[in-house]
C-alpha cells in the first residue's frame, strides 16, 4: 500500500460480528449434536430466520458431518488457530498461506465454506436483523473510515475511493467496494474477518488487483506484503526520476524503490504486481511537461524556480485529497533536489517555440 491507515480507524462492526459467529459455528460443529445449537445467540438467531443464509450454514453442516470428529476438529483448530495471525501473515514468509485444503480434503466441503464465506459477505451484512445486531452498517462504517483517512484510495494516491453527492442523506450516499485484503476465493476462513477489508478506487480493486494473491506471487514464491493497518507501507520509498531512454528524445519517468532491503523490496515488488501502481502513473504522467505547465504557470525562469521548488514541499494534506498530487509532487522533489529546473524551463519553451510554429505552418497552409 502506499499510504498508511489512521491508527484510530475502527474495523467493521458488521464484520466482527459475523465472524465471531463464523468460528462459534465450527466449533459447534465438533460435536456435531445439533445444527441449531451451532448458531446461537441473537446474531446465529438471525442467520437461521434467514432462509438463504441458514441454508449455506446447513450445507457446510451436512457435509462436516460426513468427515470423522477429529478431522473437524482439525478444520476448526485450523480456524481459531489463525484468526490472531492476520498481520503476521502479511509480513512474516515463514508462515505459511491459510488454505483450508491443508486440514481438509473435501473439495465439497471447501467449495461449500467459500460459498458460505461469499453469502456472508455480500447477503447477511446487508439483513436489518445483522444490521441491528451488530450496530452499524458497511455504508456507516465507509463514512467512519473515510472521515479518519479521507476520500483517496490508499493503495495508489491516484483516485478518490467514490464521489460524495450533493443533497443526499448519509444513507443514501455512495461507497467504494470494500477489497478482501487475502483473496476470499482462495483464504474463505477470511471472509468476514474485520481486519480483512479495506476500501479501494475502483481500478485497484476490480482492474488491478481483482483475484490475485498477495501471499503467493506467479512463481509460487511466498511473498510479504505492506500493511496500511500496521503503518507498514511504501510512501517513504517511492523515488521518481527522468532517465534516458532510446525510445525517446526526451528523457523518461522512472520509478523505483529507495530502499535496498531486501524485505523492503519484496514487499515493493508485490505491491507493484498487485496494483500495478508505477505503471499507470508512468502511464498517465508520462507527458510531464504538461503536468508541470498544468500545475506551474509562471512566464519567466526565476518565478518558475520559486514556484517548483514550493511544490516540491510535502503537503501531507493536499497528498490525501488531491488525486496524482503525491506523484506529482515527487517528481517536482526530484526536480528540485538534481538541480534540474533549468533543463525543465528550456523543454517547456522549445516545446511553447514548437507549438507556435506549427499553429503558423497551418495558418499558412489552410490545414
Amino acid at each position: 500500500m502506499l499510504f498508511a491507515i489512521n491508527p484510530r480507524t475502527p474495523k467493521p462492526k458488521v464484520m466482527k460480528c459475523l465472524n465471531e459467529v463464523f468460528v462459534y459455528f465450527f466449533k459447534k460443529a465438533v460435536n456435531g449434536r445439533k445444527f441449531e445449537r451451532a448458531l446461537d445467540g441473537k446474531l446465529g438467531q438471525a442467520c437461521l430466520a434467514n432462509d438463504a443464509t441458514k441454508e449455506k450454514f446447513q450445507i457446510v453442516w451436512s457435509l462436516l458431518q460426513e468427515l470423522t470428529k477429529k478431522d473437524r476438529k482439525a478444520i476448526y483448530d485450523f480456524i481459531i488457530e489463525k484468526q490472531p495471525q492476520f498481520n503476521s501473515l502479511l509480513r512474516d514468509t515463514r508462515l505459511a498461506p491459510p488454505c483450508l485444503s491443508l486440514v481438509c480434503n473435501s473439495t465439497d466441503l471447501l467449495g461449500a465454506i467459500k460459498a458460505l464465506g461469499e453469502h456472508l459477505y455480500y447477503r447477511t451484512t446487508t439483513l436489518q436483523a445483522i444490521i441491528n445486531a451488530s450496530g452499524e452498517t458497511l455504508l456507516e462504517h465507509y463514512q467512519k473510515y473515510t472521515a479518519f483517512n479521507t476520500n483517496m484510495c490508499k493503495a495508489c494516491g491516484t483516485q478518490k475511493l467514490s464521489h460524495e453527492l450533493a443533497d443526499t442523506a448519509d444513507d443514501q450516499q455512495w461507497r467504494a467496494d470494500y477489497d478482501h485484503i487475502l483473496v476470499r476465493s482462495k483464504y474463505p476462513i477470511y471472509s468476514v474477518h474485520p481486519d480483512n477489508f479495506m476500501p479501494l478506487c475502483n481500478i485497484c480493486n476490480q482492474k488491478a488487483k481483482s483475484s490475485k494473491d498477495i501471499l503467493i506471487d506467479d512463481n509460487s514464491r511466498r511473498t510479504a506484503s505492506f500493511n496500511p493497518y500496521d503503518n507498514d507501507v511504501c510512501e517513504s520509498y517511492i523515488e521518481i526520476s527522468l532517465i534516458e531512454s532510446s525510445e525517446s528524445i526526451l528523457p523518461v519517468i522512472n520509478i523505483k524503490c529507495s530502499s535496498s532491503l531486501p524485505e523492503i523490496q519484496d514487499k515493493y515488488n508485490n505491491w507493484n504486481q498487485t496494483y500495478r501502481v508505477p505503471e499507470r502513473v508512468i502511464g498517465e504522467k508520462g507527458d510531464y511537461l504538461t503536468s508541470i505547465e498544468n500545475e506551474i504557470l509562471e512566464k519567466d525562469l526565476e518565478s518558475f524556480k520559486v514556484d517548483i521548488h514550493q511544490r516540491a514541499q510535502e503537503n501531507k494534506k493536499k497528498q490525501y485529497s488531491r488525486e496524482w498530487w503525491f506523484w506529482d509532487e515527487r517528481l517536482f522533489k526530484w526536480i528540485v533536489d538534481n538541480q534540474q529546473e533549468e533543463i525543465i524551463w528550456e523543454m517547456l519553451q522549445q516545446r511553447l517555440a514548437s507549438a507556435n510554429e506549427n499553429n503558423g505552418l497551418y495558418e499558412e497552409f489552410e490545414i
